[in-house]
């Protein structure tokens, strides 16, 4: 009977200093396992080139080259906030010795509705402001030379090209719908293209946090 009691109080001791280690390895191994959390956004960056057909009010068209860079979170698989802007010019704009510049700079929702292995079709619609200069005809001859800083709002779409696992070819056109002075020096609305090829950078990815 003693030998049972002087038994079972061992195994009792080596339980007591066994607990807490268990305890411990316990704890640190469900720290370390997988854990159901949000995802974090997939953010792109792209630089390109791009070409505006500018409406200048009372006068005719005119094309602009320039550039266009802009930084994309895509929170959903299919949905996606843009960061844009562009700045194109052209000289002597129709022999008027003045330089014509547009400097946009908009946001908005991108949505993309198809994808397949390597091409993925994207539209957006974006809004904000956009800064026109140049030269329009004059009532009484010659050229009206300023400018304005007026909203602007842009609707298009276009494809990306997925070149490798960090790199994408992006070709997009849109219409751009900014504001100028006219003859009468007062604002008139413009009825623009712009197309844009740019490279396209993967800056993070989607991962649990």
């Amino acid at each position: 009977m003693l030998a049972e009691v002087a038994t079972n109080l061992r195994w009792w001791r080596i339980a007591e200093k066994l607990a807490p280690s268990l305890l411990f390895y316990t704890l640190t191994a469900w720290g370390q396992s997988p854990r159901t959390a949000g995802m974090a956004p997939v953010v792109e960056g792209s630089v390109g080139y791009c070409s505006v057909n500018l409406d200048v009010p009372a006068t005719g068209r005119g094309n602009l080259n320039g550039v266009d860079v802009s930084l994309t979170a895509d929170f959903l698989p299919r949905l996606g906030l843009k960061l844009d802007g562009s700045y194109a010019q052209a000289g002597n704009i129709f022999e008027s010795r003045q330089t014509a510049r547009v400097l946009s700079y908009m946001a908005g929702p991108v949505f993309y509705p198809l994808e397949w292995r390597r091409i993925t079709v994207y539209t957006h619609a974006l809004l904000g402001g956009a800064r026109v200069s140049g030269a329009v005809d004059s009532a009484s001859g010659g050229y009206l030379v300023g400018y304005s800083n007026e909203f602007a709002w842009a609707a298009g779409g276009g494809l990306q090209y997925r070149l490798s696992s960090q790199t994408k070819l992006q070709l997009g056109a849109d219409y751009l719908h900014t504001a100028m002075f006219g003859p009468s020096i007062t604002l008139q609305g413009q009825n623009n293209l712009r197309a844009v090829a740019s490279i396209v950078w993967l800056l993070g990815k989607r991962k649990d946090y």
